[in-house]
């Protein structure tokens, strides 16, 4: 059996941090986390027990420096990701971005440009295909379940702004651009 892809994870307190590391401790025997850069305020409050004593750096060059993975999961602010991205492509680092990865398309063209330029792996975190529940849904159509389909709506609805506060980096025009509304349209 080949050895797993080793995943440095970039920006442990992500709002959506901890899914993407209990969704890569599910396949363990394909993929396993090596490595944090802390990102934000250099916060690591969510990072779960299992991972103390997994190497942290307090930057993505020193990542680099080290060198031991083969990918990245980034979970930064929009401000943020484009350069890492492209520091990442340029390593040769494949990578996994949440989304959505800048505040414009121009913004994230720079990254874009340095993922193809390096022909490094690359892919967008919105993933629900990957989901329990969307795969069993995907299953239940595929077996006739639901008889023939002429038309199907989902809805998905976000949390309103008092969840995480007016104050937090998603709504911050500065950091996030559109932000967390980018991701509505």
């Amino acid at each position: 059996m080949a050895e797993p892809f080793r995943i440095a994870f970039i920006g442990v307190d992500h709002p959506h941090g901890s899914g993407w590391r209990e969704s890569i401790s599910l396949i363990y025997e394909e993929a396993i986390l090596v490595a944090f850069v802390k990102g934000f305020d250099g916060a690591i409050a969510s990072l779960e027990e299992k991972y103390a004593l997994l190497p942290r750096f307090n930057s993505v060059t020193e990542l680099l420096l080290w060198g031991q993975f083969d990918g990245a999961v980034v979970c930064l602010p929009n401000c943020e990701t484009t350069d890492v991205v492209i520091q990442l492509a340029q390593a040769g680092k494949a990578v996994l971005v949440e989304k959505p990865c800048a505040s414009s398309a121009s913004n994230w063209l720079p990254a874009m440009n340095a993922i193809r330029a390096n022909k490094v792996a690359f892919q967008a975190g919105y993933m629900w295909r990957y989901d329990e529940g969307a795969q069993r849904l995907k299953s239940m159509v595929l077996e006739g379940r639901f008889g023939k389909l002429i038309s199907l709506q989902m809805n998905w609805y976000t949390s309103d702004i008092t969840r995480r506060g007016p104050d937090h980096y998603l709504f911050d025009p500065k950091i996030s651009g559109g932000g967390f509304f980018n991701w509505l349209a």
